[in-house]
C-alpha cells in the first residue's frame, strides 16, 4: 500500500548485465489496491561511476598509507576484485628485469598458479603484443573479447598463452605505469566472466588506477633514494670527521713524540755533560771519578738505544728493515735475553722467570731482531711492574708456530688504549713529564719484526693495575 523504489540488476537478451532503479506506486479503489504504476530507469552508468569513485578513494588511501609499495600494491590488486577484475597483477622493471610484484585472483589458489606459470615461462619482453609491447610503446592495450585463436595471433608470449589455456579469460586490459617520463612497469586487469567485457570507458578507469599506482611507486622510490642519499651523505660526513680527528690525533701524537724525544735525549746528555765537566775540572776523587765514568757510559748507552729505535722506525716506514734468517733455537735466545734483564729486574725488586713449556723450538728467524723483540717486551714488563711484582716468560710450540708469552703483574693497560698499544707515536701517557721514560716505539718495532717473520703479536690486559700479557 506504499510507494517503493528498488534497485536491482538483470541480464539483457544479449547477456549483458544492467542495473535498474524502479519506482512504483499503488492505485487504490475503495481502499483496495487495484493497480501499480511504475517506471524503470537504467542506472548502470551512474552506479558504475559511483563504484569507481569509491574504489579510487579507497585505492588512493591505501597507496598513501605506506612507502612499502609492494605490500600496498598487493592490497590494491585485491581491492579491484571482483568489482573491476577477476584477477589482477602488477609487473615492475627492476633494472633490466621484469618482476611480478603483486598478484590477486578471486580464487586464491589460482594466485599460486599464476606465479608458477610466470616462473616456468618468463615474460618475453620482445613479444609483438601484450606486456612487452606496452612496456616498449608506453601505450595501453585492451582485448574486449578473448578467444584462444585470437590471442594466439595477438601474442607470441608463452606465459600469456599458458595463462589463457589455464584460466580462460574473456577480456583484459594491460596499462603502463609511467613515472618520471618513462614506463616503470604494467598493471593488468583480466575478466573471466561472460557478462563482463572491457570497453573504452573501462580502459580510462584502468588508467586512473595505473596513474595512482605509478605515483605511489615513484614516491616510495624517491623516498628510498632520498634516504640512501642522506645515509651516504651522513657516512661521508662521519668519515670526514673521523679522518679529521685521526689527522689531529696523529699530528698531536707527533708533536708529543717530538717533545718526548727532546726530553729523552736531553736527560742523558745533561748527565754526560755534567759529569764530563766535573772530570775536566779534576776535583773528583777516585771513587767519584769511577762513578762519573759509569754514569757517562750508562747514559751514552741509553742515547744509543734511543737513536737505534728511531733508526729502526725510520727503516720500517721506508721499508728498508731487512731480516737475515737462519735456523735457530728460541730457548737459548729467550734465556739470554732474560739474563741480560735480570740485573735491572733485581734492582727494582721484580722477579723475572722463564717457564720453557717446550725445550727445542726451532724456527727460521733473524737472531738479532728476535733478541730485540724479547728485550723490548721484557724491558717494558720490568719498567711497568712495581717492586715485589713478577714477570714471567713462557715458550711453547703451538701446531707449526712458536708461541712466546711475556706476562707481568704491573701497571696494566687501560681498555680504551689497548687497541692502539702497537701504534707508532702513541703512548698511554702523552706528557713527557710522565712517570716512565721511553719513546713508546718498542711495541711498534716488536709488531713489525713479528709480522716480518710471518707471525703476530697481541696484547691483553684486565685494566689498569691488573697486569698485562703480550703473546708473539
Amino acid at each position: 500500500g506504499h510507494a517503493e523504489t528498488i534497485e536491482h540488476r538483470l541480464h539483457t537478451k544479449n547477456g549483458e548485465l544492467r542495473w535498474l532503479r524502479v519506482h512504483g506506486r499503488p492505485v487504490f479503489n475503495e481502499n483496495r489496491v487495484v493497480q501499480i504504476i511504475g517506471a524503470g530507469q537504467d542506472i548502470t552508468q551512474q552506479r558504475k561511476i559511483a563504484e569507481q569513485q569509491k574504489f579510487l578513494t579507497q585505492a588512493s588511501d591505501l597507496l598513501a598509507s605506506s612507502l612499502d609499495y609492494q605490500t600496498v600494491l598487493g592490497e590494491v590488486t585485491r581491492l579491484a576484485l571482483p568489482f573491476f577484475a577477476d584477477y589482477c597483477f602488477v609487473d615492475l622493471l627492476i633494472g633490466s628485469e621484469l618482476r611480478q610484484i603483486a598478484v590477486a585472483h578471486t580464487e586464491p589458489h589460482n594466485e599460486d598458479l599464476i606465479r608458477e606459470l610466470r616462473r616456468l615461462n618468463p615474460l618475453e619482453l620482445e613479444a609483438p603484443r601484450g606486456t612487452g609491447a606496452v612496456l616498449r610503446s608506453g601505450e595501453p592495450e585492451i582485448l574486449s573479447h578473448f578467444t584462444t585463436d585470437l590471442y594466439r595471433a595477438y601474442t607470441q608470449c608463452e606465459y600469456s598463452l599458458e595463462l589463457g589455456r589455464q584460466l580462460h579469460p574473456t577480456s583484459f586490459i594491460i596499462y603502463p605505469l609511467r613515472a618520471r617520463g618513462g614506463v616503470i612497469g604494467t598493471i593488468s586487469f583480466v575478466s573471466d566472466r561472460e557478462d563482463r567485457h572491457y570497453t573504452e570507458s573501462d580502459l580510462a578507469f584502468a588508467g586512473e588506477i595505473a596513474d595512482r599506482a605509478a605515483r605511489a611507486i615513484d614516491n616510495a622510490r624517491l623516498y628510498r633514494e632520498a634516504q640512501e642519499a642522506r645515509r651516504i651523505a651522513e657516512e661521508a660526513r662521519q668519515q670526514a670527521e673521523n679522518a679529521r680527528a685521526e689527522a689531529e690525533t696523529a699530528n698531536r701524537a707527533k708533536d708529543e713524540f717530538l717533545a718526548t724525544v727532546s726530553h729523552e735525549l736531553r736527560t742523558p746528555l745533561n748527565a754526560i755533560l755534567g759529569w764530563a765537566s766535573l772530570l775536566q775540572a779534576g776535583d773528583l776523587d777516585e771513587a767519584s771519578t769511577q762513578q762519573a765514568l759509569e754514569t757517562i757510559e750508562r747514559n751514552a748507552r741509553t742515547q744509543t738505544q734511543i737513536v737505534s729505535d728511531l733508526l729502526d722506525v725510520s727503516r720500517i716506514i721506508t721499508g728498508k728493515l731487512r731480516l737475515e734468517t737462519q735456523p735457530l733455537s728460541l730457548l737459548p735466545l729467550v734465556e739470554s735475553a732474560v739474563d741480560s734483564m735480570q740485573s735491572a729486574a733485581q734492582a727494582k725488586g721484580v722477579t723475572l722467570e722463564v717457564h720453557p713449556l717446550a725445550q727445542n723450538v726451532v724456527i727460521a728467524g733473524d737472531a738479532t731482531r728476535l733478541q730485540q723483540v724479547l728485550w723490548n717486551l721484557l724491558s717494558n714488563a720490568v719498567r711497568f711492574t712495581p717492586s715485589g711484582g713478577r714477570v714471567t716468560v713462557e715458550l711453547e710450540q703451538s701446531h707449526e708456530m712458536a708461541r712466546l708469552c711475556v706476562a707481568d703483574t704491573g701497571q696494566g693497560i687501560a681498555p680504551e688504549f689497548l687497541p692502539f698499544v702497537f701504534d707508532r707515536f702513541r703512548q698511554a701517557e702523552s706528557s713527557y713529564t710522565r712517570k716512565y721514560s721511553g719513546l713508546g716505539l718498542g711495541l711498534a718495532i716488536v709488531r713489525h719484526i713479528a709480522e716480518m717473520h710471518g707471525g703476530t703479536v697481541e696484547a691483553w690486559s684486565d685494566g689498569l693495575n691488573r697486569g698485562a700479557r703480550f703473546i708473539v
